[in-house]
């Protein structure tokens, strides 16, 4: 006979990956824990970081280096990048230049 367990809801799913984050176990052995399965685990982990990857950047705060705006065009241009650094707790830290 198999048991049933209800759906978990994305800020359900999202704490249970947060206690796993905060504990020091292994993924094998929170999963084991908890009685979830590794599959259904591993799941939610790229289920959750793809919603954080297409989330909009309406929500980005454009810093300014103060020293490139003093000129009109800087004297050496520097160089385009951007990182986003996820972090455990649904923190992202996003840059970009």
């Amino acid at each position: 006979m198999t048991t049933y367990r209800p759906r978990l809801t994305t800020n359900q799913k999202r704490a249970v990956l947060e206690r796993w984050s905060a504990s020091s176990l292994s993924q094998a052995e929170f999963c084991r824990q908890e009685n979830i399965s590794p599959s259904a685990f591993h799941h939610w982990r790229n289920q959750l970081s793809n919603q954080r990857l297409n989330e909009s950047v309406d929500d980005w705060i454009e810093l300014n280096h103060p020293q490139l705006d003093e000129f009109e065009t800087p004297v050496v241009s520097p160089p385009e990048w951007n990182v986003e650094l996820v972090l455990p707790g649904d923190v992202i830290l996003r840059l970009r230049y």
